[in-house]
């Protein structure tokens, strides 16, 4: 994956795609992370030295001057698929539009971890 999408006037990180993604699907009620943010497999992959699985990171591509993102999350039981699928779709595109002012053509969802209550 390249580090960067090449729009008509100018270029994107896809770190910067990742950071504004993150912190606006993260807001939403029923998400517990965005993949590749969990705090407790980042350490666990510098200890092990196993790189991550680039499947659990944001990835985004510049299509006709318009953005495409896939986004993986783990979200908690209880909340309904659909439902937060949609609120991730709006948020992301809402957020890439307000920050860098780009459209976005589509945001793929892959729901990739379910977190259960302890009880």
């Amino acid at each position: 994956m390249p580090s960067e999408i090449e729009m008509k006037d100018f270029a994107i990180s896809n770190n910067v795609i990742d950071t504004i993604v993150t912190s606006a699907v993260e807001e939403i009620e029923g998400v517990a992370y965005v993949m590749g943010h969990n705090a407790a497999s980042n350490i666990l992959s510098l200890i092990t030295n196993k790189a991550p699985d680039p499947t659990d990171f944001i990835t985004s591509e510049a299509v006709d001057d318009k953005v495409s993102v896939t986004v993986p999350v783990a979200v908690f039981f209880g909340y309904e698929f659909p439902e937060l699928a949609e609120k991730i779709r709006i948020a992301t595109a809402e957020a890439l539009n307000m920050q860098i002012g780009v459209e976005v053509s589509e945001v793929n969802v892959v729901i990739d971890q379910l977190i259960f209550p302890k009880n």
